[in-house]
């Protein structure tokens, strides 16, 4: 699904992102560049948080907000969007053709019921939602490989299901 931020959205994802870089910079939180070795944290923050507005756009949950100051680490229960239930989700930003991929080998680092895959586009301000998984289907699925930051667990599109199925 093609999903376009408009620009007051756009705006809200600047927002967030520089309350979240802010409060890692003050910590003196280093940034690792797992998605790209070149990208500054801030950028990555706006990629990342790009992705779960779009995800909340379609689903119709909110972003949450929360701010740790340990990151998503300091969170009793992490997760990108506030379900009603309870139920957590992840949201991963990629670049086309790329993986769901934990900053991990620990399959059991996948803790949230959820995860979404997102994949930029050439356009900044659009995104294509690959679509969801269960936290079942990536501890049944899921791989390991080097993706030059050491042995990470991930898995392929082919186990996401589309996001108009999903009703956590």
């Amino acid at each position: 699904m093609i999903v376009k931020l408009f620009k007051n959205e756009y705006e809200d994802v600047l927002q967030v992102a520089l309350e979240r870089n802010e409060n890692k910079e003050k910590l003196g939180i280093k940034h690792y560049g797992f998605s790209d070795q070149y990208e500054n944290a801030l950028a990555c923050h706006i990629r990342g948080i790009s992705a779960e507005k779009v995800v909340s756009k379609v689903t119709g949950f909110d972003l949450n907000r929360e701010i740790s100051e340990k990151g998503d680490k300091g969170l009793a229960i992490h997760s990108d969007l506030i379900l009603p239930n309870n139920k957590t989700v992840e949201i991963k930003m990629r670049e086309r053709g790329k993986e769901f991929i934990l900053p991990s080998f620990n399959p059991e680092k996948f803790t949230q019921d959820y995860g979404i895959l997102v994949f930029a586009t050439k356009d900044p301000m659009t995104f294509e939602i690959v679509g969801y998984i269960t936290r079942e289907t990536f501890l049944q699925n899921y791989k390991r490989k080097d993706f030059g930051k050491g042995i990470r667990c991930y898995i392929t599109r082919e186990f996401f299901l589309p996001i108009e199925q999903w009703s956590p």
